[in-house]
Formats: C-alpha cells, sequence, structure tokens
C-alpha cells in the first residue's frame, strides 16, 4: 500500500502540511517495502487548479491512501472519485506513519 502526505519540510520529522496541494513536499511511504520518498510539489506554485494537478499526480503515482489536516473541495471530490481512502491527521508525519506499522 502506498501512502502520500503532505509536508512542510524535506523531512520525515515535518510536520503535516495545513495546504494540502501547496505543501512544499510530499512523502510517499510504501509499506510493504517500508520505503519513504520525500518529492517536492512541482505543482504549488501554480496559477489556477493546483488541487487537481495535485489530485491527478497522486492517482498517477498509484496511491492508495492519502494523510492530509486538510483538503479543498476539489482535490477531494477527485481523489474521491478515483475511490482514494482519505484520512485525516496532523502532526509530525513520521507519528502519523507508525500508526500504518
Amino acid at each position: 500500500m502506498k501512502i502520500l502526505i503532505p509536508t512542510t519540510e524535506n523531512s520525515l520529522n515535518g510536520e503535516i502540511d495545513l495546504r494540502f496541494a501547496r505543501a512544499p513536499y510530499f512523502v510517499i511511504y510504501d509499506t510493504e517495502k517500508k520505503t519513504a520518498e520525500i518529492k517536492e510539489n512541482m505543482y504549488r506554485d501554480g496559477a489556477r487548479a493546483v488541487g487537481a494537478m495535485v489530485a491527478q499526480y497522486i492517482i498517477n503515482e498509484g496511491i492508495n491512501v492519502v494523510v492530509a489536516a486538510e483538503m479543498g473541495p476539489n482535490v477531494r471530490m477527485i481523489l474521491n472519485e478515483a475511490k482514494m481512502e482519505i484520512k485525516k491527521a496532523s502532526g509530525k508525519v513520521k507519528e502519523v506513519l507508525s500508526q500504518f506499522e
């Protein structure tokens, strides 16, 4: 299973970013391989449709679960249509990921 979490830092010690689509980084954690990748959010500075672009990126990456503190209605709608599991959480990324082990 692949989990995506928006984060404020290029680190697992970062906080979950409150600005989902405009978070500077995304942590992608693979529960089977027990590996984490931190990817820069290349869409965050976009002028329009940032949420839709991030949602499509998430779908293309094969993510199964999205964990976020907040999420805009457009992102939520697209992810719901894709049957994506969405969980609400806040705090440090590392602490949230420990709940999936």
